[in-house]
């Protein structure tokens, strides 16, 4: 069975969310880019266009994942974020499993 962006996205936000809280050597959150509207006036700009879906901060490195299912392609935008990180040295990588996550963490 395929798993959708979302399946895999939880997967690896529970694997690490309870590394933080069991473990406290991590810091994990899921990134939302574009805007959220409070109301009318009020428009809230969340992380950049092309941001990585998980930053994780671990070790001393900050580490970006996309999450993409098997078939799945980065966008341009998702391509320019990861020549950015690449230039701030910062880990860039496109994920498909929970499991690729924590052998890259090695966790």
């Amino acid at each position: 069975m395929n798993k959708s962006e979302a399946q895999i996205q939880k997967e690896i936000m529970d694997l690490l969310e309870e590394r933080m809280y069991n473990k406290g050597d991590l810091w994990v959150s899921r990134l939302h880019p574009g805007y959220a509207f409070k109301n009318t006036v009020n428009v809230i700009k969340l992380s950049p266009k092309g941001s990585p879906d998980i930053l994780v901060i671990f070790k001393g490195k900050t580490y970006g994942f996309e999450v993409k299912t098997i078939k799945g392609r980065q966008r341009t935008d998702q391509k320019e974020m990861q020549k950015l990180f690449k230039k701030i040295k910062a880990d860039y990588h496109v994920v498909r499993s929970a499991k690729a996550v924590k052998e890259m963490l090695k966790i």
